[in-house]
């Protein structure tokens, strides 16, 4: 009669070797083969505690004892390399060592009698091995100590991750925990703790909740879990069978028989449903394609909406100004005043001019980069010389309100890589509306390299901002208090555009101001390099 030993040894081949099989045919990922790999390792130790339960001689179960840890020795080191692949962690050299040790235990293990000495007989009913020094040392920094190692970048990956990957990285966790710490159990009898390994039979579980959390986007799917369970169990039954038959019987032969045709219907029967379910998925992802380019227009239809109700807002202070001034000078209006009011009245026509031209190209501006993506030219861009030619530019603004503009530019920045078209629009847009808001004192700018990127402060000594207002600033036409008081004429656009553009560069922009009267500081954080899986169209 099988002891319980045995039992869990059976369950634990059994599980293994169909979750191997039903991996290697679900594709040949390396992620899928891995965890197939991982699983036939394990079934070499179910094979081994199965037959050395069932054993009366010493001398055979001392043999199947080192068959077992031919595959206990990699499971480990396999898990491991499956958790690095699947967390994306990529440390060659590590692997290399683990697959390195492995080799060392599985040579010192079959060839020698340095990792498992002999074997005594324990619980009355079967023989257990005799650990050696060599032994200790893998179960203590190979074994615990991979578990622990690998189990802990999987709570940390947990922790970071979310919604989807948070799940299956949960499934991961939780189920290789629970095989663990029933398997970690088979080391107490070897260090004479009278405890019987009955949680080996944990073991059996693992691999089939985490194949479930591998291929689990299938198997969400009704159709494909009764077809697979419907295939699992019966092959389970059917093997089962052949490995307590009569060995070389007949009965074992019919069973063998059977189950080799029953994998072989199996398989096909299996992708036949999955065939048909992908092609349902293939009609589903066209429909998700065409609700998300319906949800898309209605988005740009919405954008259509509000850019003609603001743009009358907006637009029809200068054009009134405009055509009011212009029909003046139609009629004959201007002929009769004196030279100095007429100019005035013909810098009063450009100036609403100019406002509209400014606010229209505010409107598109933001439109544009509203509206989906932008074709950005990549290129090394010097921030420093970008920003003193918008000084340059910009200065005579200055001197004419009595302002001050200083760049404290440094010895030497690296290149960052940007469009260089639209980040001289950022540091123009920013210098302009520092002198809009300020009277007094003026404007300085410092440029700071910190790892990885370039932080550009904009400190002015203007107006400032109510800290309530801050966190709105960034929106499409949302204006401060005090701000719509000074400039009137202003689209409130700037900000929100300002703000796209720099995080289109997967950079940052923050607003600083203890308060009205105090001045602000913008501050924009650019990375010194794009990232290689960014949106941007590149040329």
């Amino acid at each position: 009669m099988l002891g319980i030993f045995s039992i869990s040894g059976l369950l634990i081949l059994t599980t293994s070797v169909l979750m191997a099989v039903f991996m290697f045919f679900q594709g040949k990922r390396w992620l899928n083969v891995m965890w197939g790999t991982f699983c036939i390792s394990v079934a070499f130790w179910g094979l081994g505690a199965f037959r050395i339960g069932a054993i009366s001689e010493p001398g055979q179960a001392l043999w199947w004892w080192k068959f077992a840890y031919a595959g206990v020795i990699f499971i480990p080191v396999l898990f491991t390399h499956f958790v690095y692949i699947f967390l994306g962690i990529s440390r060659r050299w590590s692997i290399y060592l683990f697959y390195t040790l492995g080799v060392f235990y599985l040579l010192a293990n079959l060839f020698t009698n340095f990792f498992i000495r002999d074997v005594r007989y324990i619980f009355n009913e079967f023989y257990y091995l005799t650990p050696t020094p060599l032994y200790t040392t893998f179960v203590v920094f190979i074994f615990l100590g991979l578990v622990i190692y690998t189990h802990t970048l999987l709570f940390r990956a947990y922790m970071n991750s979310r919604g989807e990957e948070k799940r299956r990285i949960q499934y991961f966790f939780l189920a290789t925990l629970l095989g663990y710490l029933g398997g970690s159990f088979s080391f107490l009898p070897v260090y004479n703790f009278d405890i019987y390994p009955f949680l080996n039979l944990t073991v059996a579980l693992y691999p089939i909740i985490m194949g479930y959390a591998i291929i689990r986007h299938r198997l969400m799917d009704i159709k494909i879990v009764l077809t697979q369970l419907f295939v699992l169990v019966l092959l389970a039954v059917i093997l089962f069978q052949a490995l307590v038959a009569p060995l070389g019987s007949q009965e074992q032969l019919v069973n063998v028989g059977v189950l080799i045709a029953i994998i072989t219907v199996g398989i096909l029967l299996v992708r036949s449903v999955m065939k048909e379910v992908q092609q349902r998925e293939h009609i589903e992802g066209l429909y998700t394609e065409l609700r998300e380019a319906n949800e898309h227009l209605k988005e740009l239809m919405n954008i259509k909406t509000e850019f003609l109700q603001i743009a009358s807002h907006q637009l029809r202070t200068p054009l009134t100004s405009l055509r009011g001034l212009l029909e003046m000078q139609a009629t004959g209006g201007f002929d009769s005043l004196p030279a100095e009011e007429r100019r005035k009245m013909q810098q009063d026509m450009f100036g609403a001019a100019n406002n509209l031209n400014n606010i229209v190209n505010d409107l598109l501006d933001a439109m544009e980069l509203e509206g989906g993506k932008l074709n950005f030219t990549w290129e090394q861009v010097d921030v420093s010389k970008l920003i003193q030619e918008a000084v340059d530019t910009l200065m005579p603004s200055y001197e004419k309100k009595g302002l001050s503009l200083a760049y404290n530019k440094p010895p030497a920045l690296p290149k960052v890589e940007a469009d260089e078209g639209y980040l001289r629009q950022v540091f123009l847009n920013i210098i302009n509306n520092a002198e809009k808001y300020t009277e007094k004192g003026g404007l300085t700018i410092t440029t700071t390299l910190k790892p990885g990127r370039i932080e550009i402060a904009f400190k002015d000594t203007g107006i400032g901002i109510d800290p309530e207002e801050l966190p709105k600033l960034f929106g499409k036409f949302v204006r401060g208090k005090k701000s719509a008081l000074v400039h009137t004429d202003g689209s409130g656009l700037g900000l929100f555009i300002i703000k796209k553009i720099v995080e289109e560069h997967h950079g940052s922009v923050t607003l600083e101001s203890e308060g009205i009267g105090k001045g602000t500081t913008v501050r924009v954080m650019l990375p010194l390099k794009q990232t290689k899986n960014n949106n941007h169209v590149r040329p």
